[in-house]
């Protein structure tokens, strides 16, 4: 889907760089090959080898032949789990803002195995930074396919996200370059399994050692699968999550997973009884797709298991499946049943329901510290070394995975790189359970986490664990009561004490006592809204028709079809008029009834009619045209009202397969300077019209007009078109509008 371009110039440079560690290894020919697969946002219970219905006859046939660990941790979200991960280290709250960062202090897996002769491929989810010095390719990896950011839809990265995730677009890089378009068949977990594949098969001819780590996005939102996936599971979530869940636990508890004496926590507070469950259709359909996401990780998972056989490198490598964090409760959008998962143009989560249900059987989710946060199920694969169908209670934490893979390979980590002292490694290698799942390792030191308000430390049986919602510390024996439900803080106080001052030590030396307070929330869409007036001012592209003449009936002006796109609680009032440019706009005295309604926000959008050859309205854009814009943000800003500035549409772009042209660029960049000099909301409506006209040619410039002679103009197509257009980049432009917005899909497209 999309081939592999291996960059040898690129990769020699990342040789010579890394060439001063120092790092010992052993012969080439007996160092295994190391494969590290990463699910998003699965919960501990969604392998069928830990009690799911979910199929996934690849993870549970290596689980069959390799070994299931029962008590490993991640860091209960993405970011800090992939951080640890990657670096055998806590994560460190760093810069102005105290954010988890891969600091120079810091080496990366990636580092480590190039330095020690093996070819690094990451492909998939990175979220650790997405322009140099912090890519996958500056830290390590010699080939880099996949997502720089946190999450996007899974069938067409390219769309941005709806208004209550921010609108933002997300970011894909092949290597050093982004990619901004995607095939048809598009579909994220095949794609990153596709380059996962075709690099294995590439080191395998090459005769080295290689370490891959697979990032899959899924199934993190938004919900998307493919439709002969989703329907494997339609109908199977009738029974509802109570129902579920119990299963879940009974399979569990009959596999050996769980200890029978842990009691059944009680249903989370977010979460109803199914049977009270008002979208009981609705949110079936959420959890038969979001199975749907899973099988076919655990399909793509399968593929590259065959591509390790066919290239006759699985006999001497090490595999291990894990998650970053618990399932998902989080529904951004609210309960809206228009909202429907699986295809491209909705965008929906789980929600708490079924992560309840995920996580069995233990408590919370994703972003809290309790169990049903870092559990994860994790499962290793050694032909040859593990013993088949093993089972570990050894507890483990994701900063394990670099000191176990470095003891396996035979690479030392040094203790410092070009003259930059390193952080010593936290983990601890975990190759002895590997070998000899019953090896008793000494004790660990304490495990602290810290996500959002959410807190926790583990030391031994104990565990120390503040919920963002409670005031106080609770206190769990979790050899007895994984499950958290009999909490000892009032019988023990000293036990609390102590280890409240090891996660108040361990807070102080990584950075997380300074990070900014942060709530998690599970809906960002707020209860109500308030009223807001906006104006548009601007020309006929902007301008409402409501008797349009009869040889153009579909004539109409962006602005006329732009309320659709706002909650009922925004009144558009459309002041455009036909043929007016921003200095005949003002010499016609059409400003001040604008300024008399008061409105919250005023659109301005002009150009058209100040170009050249329109008589006493053109205007010089590097002049008269830039200084009234600044006329009418001043004047908006002293009745305390909001500019937005949107350049000019793009029109009459295409003349008979012709290439795209615009003569409106030197009004369009006049805007951007003057937003940036007044520091304005812009939205550059120009660019985003322009790239429209320019992937549909001819057929858009046909579809969009309001006659085969009016080419200047919009039908009610072409309306709505460029509306879509300005409301899909009003969430980042001006992000307090962003829950006044309505989602892509409660808008008519006709």
């Amino acid at each position: 889907m999309f081939p592999a371009a291996f960059g040898i110039v690129r990769v020699l440079a990342l040789a010579l760089c890394l060439a001063g560690l120092g790092v010992f290894t052993s012969p080439a020919a007996e160092r295994p090959n190391m494969v590290l697969i990463l699910l998003d946002d699965v919960g501990y219970s969604d392998y069928g080898c830990f009690g799911s219905e979910i199929q996934t006859p690849n993870i549970d046939r290596l689980a069959r032949e390799g070994l299931r660990f029962t008590q490993f941790y991640n860091n209960a979200i993405c970011l800090p789990t992939r951080a640890a991960l990657l670096t055998g280290l806590d994560p460190r709250y760093a810069g102005t803002n105290k954010q988890i960062q891969l600091t120079p202090e810091m080496l990366t897996i990636g580092e480590l195995f190039s330095s020690a002769g093996y070819q690094t491929v990451l492909s998939g989810k990175w979220h650790l930074g997405a322009a140099a010095p912090h890519r996958p390719i500056d830290r390590g990896f010699g080939e880099f396919f996949g997502m720089l950011d946190g999450c996007s839809n899974h069938l067409d990265p390219s769309i941005a996200d709806p208004p209550f995730e921010g609108g933002r677009r997300r970011v894909w890089a092949r290597n050093a370059e982004r990619v901004t378009k995607f095939p048809a068949d598009f579909y994220s977990s095949d794609a990153i399994a596709d380059h996962a594949i075709e690099n294995i098969r590439r080191c395998a001819a090459a005769g080295q050692p290689f370490l891959a780590h697979v990032c899959f996005t899924a199934a993190h939102s938004p919900l998307h699968a493919k439709p002969a996936d989703i329907a494997k599971y339609r109908g199977k979530y009738a029974a509802g999550w109570d129902e579920i869940r119990r299963l879940r636990r009974e399979r569990q508890l009959a596999a050996g997973i769980i200890d029978p004496r842990w009691n059944v926590a009680p249903r989370e507070p977010e979460v109803q009884p199914w049977a009270s469950e008002p979208l009981r259709d609705w949110n079936e359909t959420l959890m038969a797709v979001y199975a749907a996401m899973v099988d076919s990780i655990d399909q793509n998972i399968g593929r590259i298991l065959r591509s390790l056989e066919e290239s006759g490198a699985a006999k001497n490598t090490v595999v291990f499946v894990l998650n970053d964090n618990g399932g998902c409760a989080e529904q951004a959008g609210g309960d809206d049943a228009t909202n429907i998962a699986g295809p491209k143009e909705c965008y929906v989560s789980c929600g708490a329901g079924w992560a309840y249900a995920q996580n069995t059987p233990f408590r919370r989710y994703k972003g809290w510290v309790h169990e049903g946060g870092i559990a994860t199920p994790l499962v290793a694969w050694w032909p040859g070394v593990i013993k088949a169908g093993g089972m570990t209670r050894q507890v483990g934490h994701v900063v394990d995975l670099l000191p176990t893979c470095a003891e396996i390979a035979g690479a030392k980590v040094p203790a410092e790189r070009a003259g930059q002292r390193l952080l010593p490694l936290e983990g601890h290698s975990l190759l002895p359970v590997l070998r000899e799942p019953a090896a008793v390792l000494p004790e660990r030191g304490p495990i602290c986490w810290k996500a959002f308000e959410n807190r926790a430390v583990r030391q031994g049986r104990w565990k120390l664990v503040k919920d963002q919602n409670a005031a106080r510390w609770e206190l769990y024996d979790i050899e007895m009561d994984r499950t958290e439900t009999r909490d000892l803080a009032a019988e023990q106080p000293q036990r609390v004490q102590e280890l409240t001052a090891i996660w108040d030590q361990w807070a102080e030396r990584t950075g997380a006592a300074e990070q900014p307070k942060s709530i998690y929330t599970l809906k960002r869409v707020p209860a109500s809204l308030p009223p807001i007036k906006i104006a548009l001012i601007g020309d006929s592209t902007v301008a409402s028709y409501p008797k349009p003449p009869a040889d153009r009936p579909t004539l109409t002006g962006w602005g006329q079809v732009f309320g659709l796109y706002f909650h009922e609680s925004v009144e558009i009032r459309n002041h455009a008029a036909s043929g007016r440019s921003s200095k005949s706009f003002w010499a016609e005295g059409r400003w001040e009834p604008v300024l008399a309604e008061k409105p919250d926000y005023v659109f301005i959008q002009f150009g058209h009619n100040d170009q050249p050859g329109k008589g006493d309205r053109t205007t010089d854009p590097d002049r008269d045209f830039q200084d009234n814009l600044r006329k009418y943000i001043d004047g908006a800003r002293a009745i305390g009202c909001v500019p937005v500035l949107l350049t000019p549409v793009a029109r009459r772009t295409f003349e008979g397969g012709a290439a795209a042209r615009t003569t409106l660029t030197p009004y369009a960049e006049a805007m951007q300077r003057v937003a940036k000099e007044r520091r304005v909301a812009l939205v550059d409506l120009h660019a985003r019209s322009f790239d429209l006209y320019n992937q549909r040619g001819d057929e858009a410039t046909a579809d969009f007009s309001p006659s085969a002679d009016d080419r200047t103009h919009f039908s009610r197509r072409g309306a709505l078109e460029i509306a879509r257009l300005v409301a899909t980049d009003l969430p980042q432009a001006v992000p307090a509008l962003r829950h006044s917005l309505r989602q892509p899909w409660q808008v008519p497209t006709k």
